[in-house]
């Protein structure tokens, strides 16, 4: 007999009503760094840090509808005084993954607490890693970012192959023009330790984002190649076709792909506010998870807005949505063979 949770995946799917299934926590608005592409570290909450009873509500209700995993974040997750114990409660339901997503930057004693906690309750974890000395310092906003950052890598390596493995490890990395002679320094560093990969490209995307005209990529030759390395690489995680289009994406000629609506199942992807306020890519909160049920959030008149701006808006193309809405559709060649290489874990 199926489980109620599993019940309600199946009728999630068939009635293509968004299943929660990716959700991305902000534990606080806080962080160790200020970095040129984010603009949470700005954000302003009368919630200091994620409450104890809200955090276990969000948990509750995502893992009764049947939400397969989550990433605890911020800001920067390392700053919440309760990480630890949020990670052992999410760890006790019945999501298949719970990530931590880190800058890996601060103290060398809350870095140390935070491995700790990663290896004790078996935790996927990534970090962001945009560039070397003075370049990271710039994007970053922190002074030797590069170094604490290798520095904190390397120790969760160490511990990894020590226990044989057990963790999965990522890094997040933004190109811009600030770290695009180095992208290919970057990937040698980060294939040399084992770890996957995520990329991005800097852009301008909503008007809640600060614009930062030296982010942006100018030397599209360079682009080009660096993108050719990326797709080169066994430790990519990102399906090969959304490099195949970043191009024409920035040149304003490519075809939209959203998640929330070609697969708005398995490919919504939500992010959780401190107070329980849920959001999505644009736009104001679409409820709170701390005072409403996930049902009643997707029968509420703010969601039924929210869909016709996901029609308006002319469309992304990035790592965060894009491939979650298409990964059928779109799946080509060379992504199949990318599939098939032998991957770090």
């Amino acid at each position: 007999m199926l489980k109620p949770r599993n019940r309600q995946i199946i009728k999630n799917f068939l009635t293509r009503t968004p299943g929660f299934i990716m959700n991305n926590i902000l534990l606080t608005y806080h962080c160790t760094q200020k970095c040129l592409q984010c603009n949470i570290p700005f954000m302003h909450s009368e919630v200091p840090f994620m409450e104890e009873k809200v955090f276990k509500t969000i948990i509750d209700r995502l893992d009764n509808f049947g939400a397969q995993g989550i990433t605890l974040s911020g800001g920067e997750p390392m700053l919440h005084p309760l990480l630890e114990q949020f990670a052992g409660y999410a760890k006790s339901k019945s999501f298949k993954r719970v990530h931590l997503l880190s800058n890996l930057y601060g103290p060398e004693e809350m870095i140390e607490k935070t491995i700790e906690t990663v290896f004790r309750h078996k935790l996927s974890v990534s970090c962001s890693f945009d560039g070397f000395g003075e370049v990271a310092d710039d994007i970053r906003q922190a002074e030797n970012v590069a170094q604490t950052v290798m520095n904190s890598m390397n120790k969760i390596s160490a511990e990894n192959k020590k226990l044989l493995n057990p963790i999965k490890t990522s890094v997040n990395i933004v190109i811009s023009q600030k770290n695009l002679a180095q992208i290919p320094e970057i990937l040698d560093y980060i294939e040399s330790i084992g770890w996957s990969f995520n990329i991005d490209i800097y852009r301008f995307t909503s008007k809640a984002h600060r614009e930062n005209e030296d982010m942006k990529v100018k030397e599209g030759k360079m682009l080009h190649d660096v993108l050719l390395r990326v797709m080169k690489s066994p430790y990519l995680k990102t399906p090969v076709w959304l490099y195949k289009g970043y191009e024409a994406y920035l040149n304003d000629n490519f075809k939209k792909i959203c998640p929330y609506i070609n697969s708005p199942t398995l490919g919504s992807k939500f992010f959780i506010h401190p107070n329980g306020d849920v959001k999505v890519c644009i736009g104001e909160p679409i409820g709170n998870l701390a005072k409403q049920t996930p049902q009643e959030i997707f029968k509420s008149q703010k969601w039924e807005e929210q869909q016709s701006e996901f029609k308006k808006c002319p469309g992304c193309w990035n790592t965060c949505y894009t491939p979650g809405a298409s990964v059928w559709k779109y799946l080509d060649l060379d992504t199949i063979r990318q599939m098939m290489r032998i991957k770090p874990y």
